[in-house]
C-alpha cells in the first residue's frame, strides 16, 4: 500500500527558511535545512547591523563554520581578540591556560598589596550568541552570526548540547576572499613554532581534527641528561634529515620523506623529556596520537598521521599496548588492525618531513615487522643511568661541585653494580628535588636514599602481587575512606573484593583491595577458605 501511494500525499512547507517534509505514515516532521541562515536569523541580522549590514546583505557571501570544524575555534579565538564588544552581544567566560608568564604570584602572607605585582589576565571572553559587525584584516567589512538550531541533543563529551554554528557574511567574491585569506593566516598562526616554546596537540577522533591541547615552555637539550653518545647519535641523524639537500635525494629516489624512530627501554629514562627536547631544538610541535583508544580505526589513524600539524612530531607512545606478538589486538573493544597500524606509518605524506617517534618500554613485545626498516629507521635504547648520567646530573643541581659529583656517581654506580638495579633518570632526578635543601656534600653522603626508595617501590609492588588469603592480618579503610584499621580477611570474593573482620568486632563487605594492606607475616588459616563468612 505504501509503495503505491501517490507522491502528492508528501507535503512540503516551508517554515522560517526550512524546508519540513511531512510523511503521512511519520509520527513527526523531519526538518532539512536548505540555506546557510533562515529568513528570522537573516532578519535579526538586518535589525543588528542597520545601513553597513544591510550593505552587506545586497550581495552576500556565507562561509558556515560548525562547532566540530578545528577553524570554528580558531576564529572565535580571534574574535576574542579583535574584541569588538558591539551593545547587547553575548559572551562565554574562560579560564585561560595557565603558563609561566600568566600565573598568579602568591602573595606573602607578610606582604602588602602594593608589594605584589599585580596579576595578569586569567579570563579570556569568548564571543556568545549574537550578531555584530567587524573588519577583516584587509579592511573589508563582515558580519558574524553566532547562534544555535534545533533541539537540545546528546553529546558524548560534554552532555546535553545544542547544534551550533558560526557564520561570517562577507559582501560579494572579494569578501568571500578576504574571508578565505583570514582562514589560511589562522592556520598558519596555529601551526607556526614559536620560540622556546611547544604547541601541544591530541587526535580528537570524534570531530576528526588536532585539537590544541596546551603551549608549554621549551625544553633545552642540555637540560636532558642522556649519555652523550645517546643523544649525539640522534641529533646528528636529525640533523642530516633536515639539511637542505636531503628532501631533494628522498623524492629523486621515490622514497616518503619522513624520518621514524623507536624509543625503548627503561620507563623514566628520558624518553618524552628528549622528544621536548628536540621539538625545541628544531622548532617543532608535537602532536599525541592515542591508537590505545577503543574507538580509533585504521581510518581514523590513517587520517589523523595525514592531517598533523605542519612542523611537528608525531608520537605514538606504548605501542606495545596495541598488539600481541602475534598480531591480536590487546584490547578487545578496539577496531584498530595490525594491517592498519602499518598502512598509516606508511602512508605518511610523502613530502611533509614528518618525524614520527614510537615509544614503548617492551621492545621485545613488537612485531618484527612493525620496528623493520623502513617503518622504523633508528633505534634509540634508553638504559639505567650510568656514571656520566649521574655525575651531570649532580653538577646540574650543584654547579661547580665536581669533585662532590664525582664522588656521588662513583657511589651511586658502584652500589647498582653490586645490588644488579636499574635506576632511571626520573628516579636519579626525584633524588634531587628531595635533597633541594642540602648541601652538595649532604647530598652526596644521601646516596644510599635512592635505594631505599628503591626497596620501598618493590615492597609495594610485591604486596600488590600477592593475593589475599581467608585469615590473613591485614589492615583496612571502613566503608572505603579515612585511616586503616586492623583486622583479618574474612572472604576473598570472585570479583577481588574481600570481606574483613575488623578487631573492634565491625565487619564489612566487598571492601576493593586498594584499599586494605595485607600483613605479609601473618600467615593465612587455610582450613578456613572454604568457610562462608556468618551472615
Amino acid at each position: 500500500e505504501k509503495a503505491s501511494t501517490p507522491m502528492d500525499s508528501f507535503t512540503d512547507e516551508k517554515k522560517d527558511g526550512f524546508a519540513v517534509l511531512s510523511d503521512p505514515w511519520s509520527p513527526r516532521s523531519v526538518p532539512q535545512r536548505n540555506a546557510p541562515l533562515s529568513a528570522s536569523s537573516l532578519k535579526a541580522i538586518a535589525d543588528a547591523t542597520g545601513a553597513a549590514g544591510a550593505k552587506i546583505l545586497g550581495d552576500p557571501r556565507f562561509v558556515v563554520f560548525t562547532s566540530s570544524n578545528p577553524l570554528f575555534e580558531l576564529l572565535v579565538d580571534y574574535l576574542s581578540e579583535m574584541s569588538p564588544c558591539p551593545p547587547g552581544c553575548s559572551f562565554i567566560p574562560t579560564k585561560r591556560q595557565a603558563s609561566a608568564e600568566n600565573t598568579t604570584p602568591q602573595k606573602p602572607c607578610c606582604a602588602s598589596d602594593k608589594e605584589v605585582k599585580a596579576s595578569p589576565k586569567r579570563t579570556d571572553l569568548k564571543p556568545g550568541l549574537g550578531t555584530f559587525l567587524f573588519d577583516l584584516p584587509d579592511g573589508t567589512p563582515c558580519v558574524v552570526h553566532h547562534e544555535t538550531l534545533g533541539d537540545v541533543v546528546s553529546s558524548d563529551c560534554s552532555g546535553p548540547t545544542f547544534y551550533e554554528h558560526l557564520v561570517v557574511v562577507a559582501e560579494g567574491a572579494s569578501g568571500l576572499e578576504a574571508t578565505t585569506a583570514l582562514t589560511d593566516a589562522l592556520i598558519e598562526k596555529a601551526e607556526k613554532v614559536e620560540p622556546d616554546t611547544i604547541k601541544l596537540y591530541r587526535w580528537h577522533i570524534r570531530h576528526q581534527y588536532w585539537r590544541r591541547a596546551a603551549t608549554i615552555t621549551g625544553r633545552t637539550l642540555s637540560s636532558v641528561i642522556l649519555p652523550s653518545d645517546t643523544k649525539k647519535k640522534i641529533l646528528d641523524d636529525m640533523e642530516e634529515f633536515f639539511s637542505p639537500d636531503t628532501k631533494a635525494f628522498y623524492k629523486s629516489h621515490g622514497v616518503p620523506f619522513r624520518r621514524s624512530y623507536l624509543f625503548h627501554g627503561l620507563p623514566g629514562a628520558g624518553k618524552t623529556s628528549l622528544v621536548q627536547g628536540l621539538a625545541t631544538k628544531f622548532g617543532r610541535n608535537i602532536c599525541f596520537m592515542q591508537p590505545t583508544h577503543p574507538e580509533m580505526t585504521d581510518d581514523d589513524l590513517q587520517s589523523g598521521m595525514q592531517r598533523c600539524p605542519a612542523n611537528s612530531i608525531i608520537v605514538l607512545e606504548d605501542i606495545d599496548a596495541l598488539f600481541e606478538k602475534n598480531r591480536d589486538n590487546k584490547n578487545s573493544k578496539s577496531a584498530l588492525t595490525f594491517t592498519g597500524l602499518l598502512n598509516a606509518l606508511d602512508g605518511v605524506g610523502s613530502s611533509t618531513g614528518q618525524i614520527i617517534i614510537l615509544t614503548t618500554n617492551f621492545r621485545e613485545q613488537l612485531d618484527a615487522a612493525l620496528i623493520r626498516n623502513g617503518r622504523v629507521d633508528m633505534q634509540v635504547e634508553f638504559k639505567s643511568v650510568d656514571e656520566e648520567q649521574c655525575r651531570e646530573m649532580f653538577v646540574a643541581y650543584y654547579p661547580n661541585e665536581e669533585e662532590w659529583a664525582k664522588k656521588f656517581s662513583e657511589r651511586v654506580i658502584s652500589r647498582i653494580e653490586e645490588r644488579g638495579d636499574d635506576l632511571a633518570s626520573a628516579g636519579l632526578q626525584h633524588f634531587f628535588i628531595v635533597n633541594r635543601k642540602s648541601s652538595a656534600e649532604k647530598a652526596a653522603e644521601n646516596y644510599g636514599m635512592i635505594f631505599e626508595e628503591i626497596d620501598s617501590r618493590r615492597a609495594e609492588e610485591e604486596a600488590a602481587k600477592e593475593e589475599p588469603k581467608v585469615g590473613q592480618k591485614c589492615t583496612a579503610q571502613f566503608k572505603g575512606r579515612g585511616k586503616f584499621y586492623p583486622g583479618e580477611i574474612a572472604k576473598v570474593n570472585s570479583d577481588g573484593t574481600v570481606n574483613v573482620n575488623f578487631d573492634d568486632g565491625d565487619k564489612e563487605r566487598s571492601i576493593d583491595m586498594k584499599c586494605v594492606k595485607l600483613d605479609a607475616d601473618a600467615s593465612a588459616n587455610s582450613d578456613d577458605e572454604d568457610e562462608d563468612e556468618d551472615e
